[in-house]
């Protein structure tokens, strides 16, 4: 279900939302999930500044994503900042994003998870850092009050029948 915010050609190009809704879907695992917030929960009593790090870890390994992140918006100065950004784009670990030139952006305009294919084909600062993304999932975060958006990219990526990211991992190798 798309919303009715209208997309700028280029990104209308690589916005690919609705292929959720065909994507393969893979069974819930639910004590692997149980697992995951009861780990996360020890973190976040243990040690709450390893909160956002352990929950980018967990995201990935359950989604199988090669990479992961999460985007805090700053409206002071109308940027995402990343966050723990971890596996293939570590690197770029505190780097920053437009607000109104951004996949991250977008997903907030929307307000719902979005999808695009090869995002860099649509916005110069991802080409011109040399990055290929062949797909990134965005699903938007609420916290207290502030947006933050949170970036995977999954291959493959498997999705419930509502399109609603899967938290259980693909069947088979």
């Amino acid at each position: 279900m798309r919303s009715q915010v209208r997309l700028p050609d280029p990104i209308a190009a690589v916005f690919i939302t609705e292929q959720l809704a065909d994507r393969q879907t893979a069974a819930p695992d639910f004590l692997r999930e149980k697992l995951a917030i009861q780990n996360l929960a020890e973190v976040m009593s243990d040690h709450p500044d390893e909160v956002l790090p352990r929950l980018v870890k967990l995201g990935m390994e359950i989604c199988g994503a090669h990479s992961a992140g999460i985007s805090i918006f700053e409206p002071e100065v109308g940027q995402f900042r990343w966050y723990a950004l971890a596996g293939e784009l570590a690197t770029f670990d505190g780097a920053t994003t437009p607000r109104n030139f951004s996949p991250c952006g977008v997903c907030l305009d929307l307000a719902q998870p979005i999808l695009m294919e090869h995002p860099e084909r649509a916005y110069d600062w991802i080409r011109d850092a040399g990055i290929t993304v062949p797909e990134v999932l965005l699903v938007q975060l609420t916290m207290k009050g502030a947006d933050a958006a949170s970036a995977s990219r999954c291959r493959p990526y498997y999705a419930d029948e509502r399109g609603t990211p899967s938290t259980a991992m693909p069947p088979g190798p």
